[in-house]
């Protein structure tokens, strides 16, 4: 079997690819998830609120929409305010993975979801849905980008679920190699 430079090349920009488009579908998703979550890791809001904040900048110069300005100023006071809210958390002793992407309080207590990856995957998307179509009657340009976050928050826990699915495949498959070990060591045999 020959290495093929073309196909290397060719599997490197397929994962530039993907690592650009979940780093937008990322950076989206921040621009939406201060409204809808509450109580974020301390890193949850950095770099992905950053590559938020050039989408916005972006979009709204494309839209020519005046609105998004006042949707910007709105958010980046709410994404102060969560991240002054993950750091009085931290600083309390409260511990959660430093990227979690929030508590999806809006899904779990005004809709009822009991499961947060449903709330976030689902219900996240359904609000995004309905919250679009209702301010496009307003702004169809800030409905729009509203109603665009249900892809982005969707994208964004799917790749989440097949991640920890990978982990948890690589846990399980550690864990019977080092009972394989265990085995050996104690002269045992040495199958899986």
């Amino acid at each position: 079997m020959r290495n093929d430079p073309e196909q290397y090349q060719s599997g490197r920009k397929a994962r530039d690819n993907f690592s650009i488009a979940l780093a937008l579908a990322n950076g989206h998703a921040a621009c939406l998830a201060p409204f809808l979550r509450c109580r974020f890791g301390v890193r949850a809001l950095g770099v992905d609120a950053v590559i938020g904040m050039l989408i916005l900048f972006v979009y709204a110069e494309a839209s020519h929409a005046p609105e998004i300005g006042g949707f910007f100023c709105i958010w980046f006071l709410a994404v102060w305010l969560q991240r002054r809210q993950a750091n009085k958390l931290a600083k309390s002793g409260w511990t959660v993975h430093s990227r979690y992407t929030g508590y999806p309080w809006v899904a779990m207590k005004i809709l009822r979801v009991r499961d947060e990856l449903n709330a976030k995957g689902v219900a996240d998307p359904v609000v995004c849905i309905i919250a679009g179509l209702l301010i496009q009657r307003v702004s169809p340009a800030l409905g729009n980008f509203i109603f665009l976050g249900a892809f982005s928050f969707a994208f964004q826990v799917g790749i989440e679920r097949r991640l920890m699915r990978m982990r948890r495949l690589g846990m399980q498959d550690a864990q019977i190699e080092q009972r394989m070990l265990a085995r050996q060591i104690r002269g045992g045999g040495n199958g899986f």
